[in-house]
């Protein structure tokens, strides 16, 4: 039978009565310049960046061993930009650290918090990644010394789903701990942000211009894959908007509300449309679900029209002359090769239905097609 434990505020850290407490936006702005700091420190000396995954995970296992969930849960959602910011700045570390990082905390806090039992949900969690395993075999045949690479890249993010979901599907978590877990994964976001403006303001220090074109741009994104650094911008968009929604301080929705701002359009500068995409599809299911709350509702459909009139009398010009038209020809061109890819990928599973092709394996298969 599961174990449920409330998520909530740590007695042991509680304001004494007398100290006046310190205003949550001043502690959001000092966490936001901490991360900036951190971030461009480690872009002159990656062994910063290196101490500080050390020191993550650190606190990660000692947030487990002391049995405060909300803090282990705090620092897998901060995890989620780490990845992208330590890649950008090269940190020597081992490869997809940060999956098997969330992996590792969130197995230590099953056994440590919940004592190794496992709830309906958390044994659907690990079924699904089980049910991937097999297909290994077949990568192992075909690629030979080469697997490993390959299964890591392709089964760490599952593997890591799979346990944070098994880990908190069993926890139960109060309002106050869910806005810090949301605050958590966006300021994550910063550290890529503030590496590919750094690089973008380096790149027109040098040349007083950047070439744009039709593909994404690696000097936007911090000198990282595009994509990657989208989709975490994005994800930072949609923790923003959250936060605007549920955050009682107003000082700090505002400030959830213009770095997300920035989140964007740093996202969109990067040429690759799928963070933004993806942000506005989650808004936009966040919307269907909240439909029957007036007041939600009524933020909802207010920072929908407040973004779309920003974007199309400021955002969009700025950015079409920024980039010397080159945005909007990239966003208007509907065509793109993903739905061929989708296309090759569904011919390939209907040739392989029962093991695939292995992990890692669709990118060969494909050059067939």
């Amino acid at each position: 039978m599961a174990v449920t434990q409330e998520v909530g505020t740590d007695p042991a850290t509680a304001v004494r009565p007398n100290a006046p407490p310190t205003p949550r936006w001043v502690i959001i702005l000092v966490a936001i310049g901490a991360e900036l700091a951190v971030s461009l420190a480690s872009k002159n000396a990656p062994t910063i960046g290196l101490a500080h995954a050390i020191a993550v995970v650190a606190v990660g296992l000692y947030a487990v061993a002391r049995r405060n969930v909300p803090l282990v849960m705090g620092l897998c959602a901060y995890l989620v930009g780490c990845e992208v910011l330590w890649r950008q700045v090269h940190t020597p570390l081992y490869y997809l650290f940060a999956p098997y990082a969330v992996t590792l905390l969130s197995i230590y806090a099953i056994v440590v918090i919940i004592g190794g039992r496992l709830g309906r949900d958390a044994r659907l969690a690990f079924l699904y990644f089980v049910l991937l395993v097999p297909a290994a075999v077949t990568t192992i045949r075909t690629a030979g010394g080469d697997a490993r690479e390959l299964i890591a890249f392709a089964l760490s993010g599952p593997a890591a789903l799979a346990a944070f979901v098994a880990f908190t599907s069993q926890m139960t978590s109060d309002r106050e701990s869910y806005r810090r877990v949301l605050w958590a994964l966006f300021i994550s976001a910063v550290g890529p942000l503030a590496i590919a403006v750094s690089d973008v303001g380096s790149a027109l220090a040098e040349t007083n211009s950047i070439k744009f074109s039709k593909q994404s741009n690696f000097i936007t994104s911090g000198g990282f894959g595009p994509v990657q650094v989208s989709a975490v911008l994005g994800l930072g968009v949609l923790a923003g908007v959250i936060l605007v929604l549920l955050e009682e301080d107003r000082v700090s929705r505002w400030i959830a509300g213009v770095v997300a701002a920035v989140f964007a359009v740093q996202s969109l500068l990067t040429f690759s449309r799928g963070g933004m995409f993806s942000a506005a599809i989650g808004v936009g299911a966040m919307a269907i679900a909240l439909a029957g709350n007036r007041r939600l509702r009524r933020r909802v459909f207010g920072i929908v029209v407040v973004a779309l009139a920003l974007g199309y009398f400021f955002v969009v010009p700025w950015l079409t002359d920024f980039t010397g038209g080159a945005f909007e020809k990239r966003f208007s061109d509907t065509q793109t090769a993903r739905t061929e890819l989708a296309a090759d990928d569904l011919a390939i599973f209907q040739g392989n239905v029962v093991l695939g092709v292995g992990p890692g394996m669709t990118k060969y298969q494909r050059l067939g097609y």
